[in-house]
């Protein structure tokens, strides 16, 4: 595996648009899923932290409940939150993906 395979740019959420790629998903016991996404030549991490105690950070100072792009924890209900779930309601999926899980 290339070093490199994973490196992330520094992006923000308004310039991720619509023709966002899933390029590869890790969901870990812990209660963390993290998407490597492709957009426009961009690379980036999505995270959503699904465990934890509320009035600690989870491990690695993620939150529970949170959502991140990169390491960026976006506030609840803002405008960065809203452009990336609207941009998970249209992501596209790897089609090698289906063949994997729906056989």
């Amino acid at each position: 595996m290339s070093i490199d395979k994973y490196e992330i740019d520094l992006v923000n959420s308004s310039e991720i648009f619509d023709e966002t790629e899933i390029i590869d998903s890790v969901v870990l016991g812990g209660g963390r899923t993290s998407f490597y996404c492709k957009n426009q030549g961009k690379r980036f991490w999505l995270r959503i932290v699904h465990n934890g105690f509320e009035d600690q950070p989870y491990k690695e100072g993620y939150w529970p409940g949170g959502l991140y792009l990169n390491e960026k924890l976006l506030g609840v209900h803002s405008k960065e939150e809203k452009q990336i779930i609207d941009l998970l309601l249209k992501i596209k999926i790897p089609e090698c993906w289906y063949t994997i899980h729906y056989k």
